[in-house]
């Protein structure tokens, strides 16, 4: 959360420590998964702070440290705040790993590692799907473990396959 506010470094994201407090009093751990865990932990703050805006220093003095939020400040800061956690929901949903590392680097800069680019994975599989009919046609060997091969070493060639149709 702090990694987001400096990234953000808008002067309506709260002081560290609040942000701190926010994420103790409300951390989620549910899950095994560090981005589940943030996801759970934001929507719990944004419920919480939807109904009283409000965050207690648990030291003495029990100051609100959300105290001198004006009600624009406020409501910039709830949008920003919903505008993670909806950023947050579509990466978790998200399949490619690259695009929602984007997502969260959107919310947490380049503190976030960039996830695995895949380049069109249905072409590649189509591509690869295709290459191991070619390899099938001109005549493939299949290893004890069942891989298909073009390799002769210690594998048993296939008997040769007729293609009917197109």
């Amino acid at each position: 959360l702090k990694a987001w506010a400096n990234h953000k470094k808008d002067v309506f994201m709260p002081k560290g420590v609040a942000l701190t407090v926010l994420a103790t009093n409300y951390l989620r751990t549910k899950s095994d998964r560090d981005d589940e865990a943030l996801y759970e932990t934001l929507r719990a703050i944004k419920a919480s702070l939807d109904v009283y805006f409000y965050c207690q220093m648990p030291v003495t003095p029990f100051d609100n440290l959300l105290a001198a939020f004006d009600v624009e400040r406020r409501r910039k800061f709830l949008e920003a705040l919903q505008a993670f956690i909806d950023d947050a929901k579509k990466a978790l949903d998200n399949e490619c790993q690259y695009e929602a590392s984007q997502l969260w680097q959107k919310h947490l800069g380049k503190r976030f590692p960039d996830g695995k680019k895949i380049e069109n994975s249905q072409g590649a599989h189509r591509n690869a799907l295709l290459q191991k009919a070619e390899m099938i046609a001109t005549g493939a060997y299949t290893t004890p473990s069942g891989v298909i091969t073009h390799l002769p070493q210690q594998s048993v060639r296939n008997q040769t396959h007729l293609f009917y149709g197109d």
